[in-house]
């Protein structure tokens, strides 16, 4: 007994032969009876009854009763006399052991407050019941409780007959003072008074203690967590029996479940609230102030942001702890936290609208804090099934479940993965689904409202620091010391709300979960892809099927599962890439995880049929991106102190380009969103979302040239193409090379163009100090707006340049660029950005004042065009190359390859390149002549002979089916790699359908044989 030292060793038996000159005519039993009663009540009708196993001392009853032994028929009179007596009258009443010996007992016998007398009363009693396990005594334990019991309820029912102001106050009180030392007793008082069919004065008395810890509750935050715990302790007791709990959820729910902050005020609201995000975001942050001019150091800063994560897990912890505990009591207390959670996101539906920052405060929708924190609570529900990779458990997910509107009333209005068929089979929604089901479909709205919220205001937030921040540059440079001071008092401030959003966002331990739910999602998305469920399954699958290869039908039920899952797992692996010093160091991310998410981008990248969000489906590129080694990424926030930590990463990374099961797809998947990604459906993505989009898959392509099996299947890929060229439909690879040559020419076009913007403004800005205050802010604005773009645009030309020269050293991606279709518009981007970059005339009009400030590398973008030149002219089918070269009359002069020549010697590049290009230079002069020959032919050429569009020679002449004009075979072909109709009426129009002109090729070749002819007779 944790109270009760018997310090007399002596049996119960001998102590109770003692008693027997007291009472002779009394039973055994009965001295026994009174003893127990004695040693829970601390009363006596008799003080030579305590003898050596009784209190110390004890109230002394005598004077109400004839009696001498307490028994279980007196003990109500005597029981409820003793809870009557006057505070004065008790010390008085006092009476003590004479036998020299006794049991030091728990309490006091002259406790005067008759709550915490009767709270005493109740852990003596469970003490001794722990001790004494006999029958008889048992017998008389289960009248004393039945006793104490009544006398609870009647201190609620009638709190003035007890002389109790405040019954629950004091009861609350007495837990809070014993839950440490006597944690077991008080939490099994307050079950069995609250817990088994409690009436309605036992219901408000409940309710009036949780209203206590509510208003407690109130008045948390992260650094005011003073009585914190005693409140958990107190719900969570609550949360632990059926009963309670069922008392617990009834308080916490709100009036009406459309009452989007209702939730938050409530007890449990309270509790998950805690944040280091304040309430409205008109409220300063309460953390990462700065106390001085130099702002928060970095020691400041890791420190702050330790005491956040730990308090903030403290709290989520608890609240986790509280529902876990209710969902355990019973499937109708489980149905009731379900419908807790659906009705509070349902209410904040509006969160994933939150376009203005103040939008929050006018529909009075709940915190940052809390929805924040509400999905980490979600989230540790989920954690049973998202362990290991792969549990069974995952396809015992519906997937019918978000259009079933459960819980989720508004989630069968969100945008699914397919649109639904107009003749789709009636569907059969289930009445009921299973708690995982529930629990993984509620934790993406969760996180949708929550952290996907707040994850996409940081990253706007951040923009705006950015813009700041130059701003203050600008005023440093301009010397005006009154606006640099106040702008460094902005970025104070906007730092500290910066801080705090990253610190509430990066929780180590909710990034471990929401990687491992990612996985998890991932997991059974991939499933859901490739399940032949189609006609909506009424049983669940069993087992795991291949992903690939997969039938190009997508099953039905894709059509039934919203989109925000794909989203949801993007972000947080986006969050994770941008920011791993802070959410990669904690999370021992395994193999099989980076398996699984790769699975996922390729089976929903690789087929339109199964995301028709053109959007989404893009962004998977940034998911596969995601997925490369650290090293691989220019634009990663490293950390020195997590080398290691990004070593070991790296290393899981590289082994699953070479290892990957589906390694073969990686290249087919990339080239084909990376010619779909304009168009997906009837939705059509603007022009600049295309380059933003294919911005990752650039990086993913250079990543795989460094493996010799990818590689090989881009050759393997374009030979499929070359005996396709002229079909129909255009072969893959031959789309994805046009799309190609298109963003180089739009980025590098762009670059040069805003450079040279950025030159007139440089040499005007000595003038900008005339100017007024207005007028000089739109210049610099206009200034920083061309900078901008230039540097974007110069970043992703040179991205796509490099693509391009990887390419040109494989053969068969050469050999499509050098067909007809390809080779005329890739010599005329070529010879225009040579020109411009070399030529003395046109490089000056780009010669910005600092050429890093823009990405602007023009040695080495000299280099790298210059390597392909030399790829190419290297290539068998070159002569096509040397042609199409000479043939552009735009750029291209004799002068061009000299002067790049002596370039290339100015900027130190190797000897062999500049060999390469002299050798180029050679064969193009050669091929020059040639040209020459056919221009002084074509002079007199019949008309006949003409390309209808292009007015030069043809070698290949077609005929368009509907207008009837005839073009060269390799116009037309250029012209519909694009768009699919005849140029001169707009009817549709394939290359299968142009009609051969076998007969006039055969008499322009003789032409062409007879003028040679005639000209060497001469």
């Amino acid at each position: 007994m944790d109270d009760i030292r018997i310090e007399d060793k002596t049996p119960i038996v001998k102590g109770m032969e003692e008693l027997m000159d007291v009472s002779s005519t009394a039973s055994a039993q009965d001295l026994e009876d009174n003893r127990l009663i004695q040693n829970i009540l601390l009363v006596t009708l008799d003080p030579r009854n305590l003898g050596p196993n009784g209190p110390r001392s004890a109230v002394n009853l005598g004077a109400s009763s004839n009696e001498t032994l307490i028994s279980l028929e007196s003990l109500e009179n005597l029981f409820f006399t003793r809870i009557l007596m006057p505070a004065d009258e008790l010390p008085v009443s006092l009476v003590a052991n004479q036998s020299g010996k006794w049991i030091s007992l728990y309490g006091k016998p002259d406790q005067s407050e008759v709550i915490t007398y009767l709270g005493e009363c109740f852990i003596r009693l469970q003490q001794a019941r722990q001790s004494d396990t006999r029958p008889p005594a048992a017998r008389v334990f289960d009248g004393l409780e039945e006793c104490i019991m009544r006398h609870f309820a009647l201190g609620f029912e009638e709190p003035e007959l007890l002389r109790s102001s405040n019954v629950a106050h004091n009861l609350a009180v007495f837990y809070w003072t014993e839950m440490n030392s006597h944690e077991a007793q008080v939490v099994q008082l307050f079950h069995k008074l609250f817990g088994q069919g409690s009436s309605d004065f036992l219901r408000q008395g409940a309710f009036a203690i949780l209203e206590m810890c509510c208003t407690k509750a109130q008045g948390f935050g992260l650094m005011k967590m003073q009585d914190f715990d005693a409140v958990v302790h107190l719900v969570t007791t609550f949360s632990s029996n059926p009963g309670t709990a069922k008392l617990l959820m009834d308080f916490s729910s709100p009036k009406s479940n459309r009452q989007a902050a209702g939730f938050e005020q409530t007890l449990i609201g309270n509790l998950v609230k805690l944040s280091c995000l304040p309430e409205h975001h008109d409220v300063p942050p309460e953390f990462f102030q700065s106390t001085t001019a130099g702002g928060i150091n970095p020691t400041e800063i890791a420190t702050t942001e330790k005491f956040v994560w730990t308090n903030t897990n403290r709290a989520v912890e608890a609240v986790f702890g509280i529902f876990n505990n209710i969902v355990r009591q019973s499937p109708e207390l489980r149905e009731q936290v379900l419908k807790w959670f659906g009705d509070c996101l349902s209410a904040n539906f509006g969160r994933a609208k939150m376009w203005q920052q103040n939008m929050q405060f006018q529909i009075r929708l709940a915190s940052d804090g809390f929805i924040l924190n509400l999905s980490a609570v979600i989230l540790r529900l989920c954690r049973p099934f998202v362990r290991p990779t792969k549990n069974p458990r995952i396809l015992k997910i519906h997937p019918l479940w978000a259009y079933s509107g459960i819980y989720l009333r508004k989630m069968p209005e969100e945008t699914t993965l397919m649109p639904k068929p107009e003749n789709s089979p009636s569907v059969q929604m289930p009445s009921e689904c299973n708690f995982l089901s529930s629990c993984f479909f509620l934790c993406h709205e969760a996180l949708r409202l929550g952290w996907n919220v707040l994850w996409d205001r940081f990253g706007k937030f951040n923009r705006a620091l950015n813009e700041v921040e130059d701003r203050l540059n600008q005023a440093r440079e301009s010397g005006n010391s009154e606006e640099v001071q106040l702008i460094e008092q902005s970025i104070q401030r906007l730092a500290s709300r910066h801080l705090s959003m990253k610190a509430a966002l990066t929780l180590p331990e909710n990034m471990e979960l929401m990687i491992e739910f990612s996985v998890c999602t991932a997991t059974w998305l991939s499933q859901m892809a490739v399940q032949p469920l189609s006609a909506l399954p009424s049983q669940l699958p069993v087992d795991y099927l291949p992903l690939f290869p997969h039938t190009p039908q997508p099953p039905l039920h894709l059509a039934y599962i919203p989109e925000l899952l794909v989203e949801n797992v993007i972000e947080v692996l986006t969050c994770n890439a941008r920011l791993p010093a802070t959410t990669g160091q904690t999370t021992d991310w395994q193999y099989e995880w980076m398996v699984e998410l790769m699975n996922m981008a390729l089976i929903f990248m690789s087929s339109s049929g199964r995301i028709n969000n053109p959007h989404l489906r893009a962004k998977m590129a940034s998911l596969m991106h995601n997925l490369m080694p650290y090293n691989r990424h220019a634009d990663t926030h490293r950390d020195s102190r997590h080398a290691a930590l990004f070593a070991l990463l790296d290393t899981h990374k590289e082994r699953l380009f070479k290892e990957h099961e589906y390694k073969r797809e990686f290249f087919p998947t990339v080239l084909d969103i990376f010619v779909s990604i304009e168009m997906a459906g009837n939705t059509t993505l603007r022009f600049g979302e295309a380059f933003h989009y294919r911005r990752p898959l650039y990086a993913i392509m250079e990543y795989l040239f460094t493996f010799d099996y990818h590689k090989q299947r881009v050759e393997e890929l374009a030979s499929e193409s070359l005996a396709s060229l002229n079909d129909a439909n255009a072969p893959l690879f031959l789309k994805f090379l046009n799309h190609l040559v298109n963003d180089s020419t739009y980025m590098l076009e762009g670059a040069l163009e805003y450079l040279g913007k950025i030159k007139k403004m440089e040499a005007e800005q000595p003038t900008w100090a005339s100017l007024s205050e207005e007028q000089r802010k739109e210049k610099e604005a206009e200034f920083k707006q061309y900078g901008d773009t230039a540097r974007y645009h110069n970043i992703l030309g040179r991205e796509t340049i490099q693509c391009l020269k990887s390419l040109t050293k494989l053969k068969n991606p050469a050999r499509i660029m050098l067909s007809n279709v390809m080779v005329d518009r890739l010599a005329v981007m070529l010879n225009n950005f040579l020109q411009n970059l070399v030529s003395p005339e046109k490089r000056t009009a780009y010669k910005v004042k600092d050429y890093d400030q823009y990405s602007f590398e023009p040695k080495e973008m000299v280099k790298v065009i210059c390597e392909i030149y030399v790829d190419l002219g290297s290539h068998d089918a070159r002569k096509e190359f040397f042609l199409a070269i000479c043939q552009d009359k735009r750029s291209y002069n004799p002068q061009l390859f000299k002067q790049t020549a002596e370039v290339l010697g100015m900027i130190g590049a190797h000897g062999q390149l500049i060999h390469g290009i002299e050798r180029l230079a050679r064969n193009v002069e050669v091929t020059q002549a040639t040209v020459d020959e056919e221009e002084e032919f074509s002079e007199d050429m019949p008309s006949e002979y003409r390309d209808a569009l292009m007015d030069t020679l043809m070698r290949d002449p077609v005929k368009l089916p509907s207008s009837g004009q005839v073009l060269d075979r390799s116009t037309i072909a250029r012209i519909l790699l694009t768009d699919q109709m005849d140029p001169f009426n707009r009817q549709p129009l394939t290359m299968d359908q142009v009609v051969p002109m076998d007969q006039l090729r055969t008499e322009i070749e003789n032409w062409l044989a007879q003028r040679r002819a005639q000209k060497a007779q001469k």
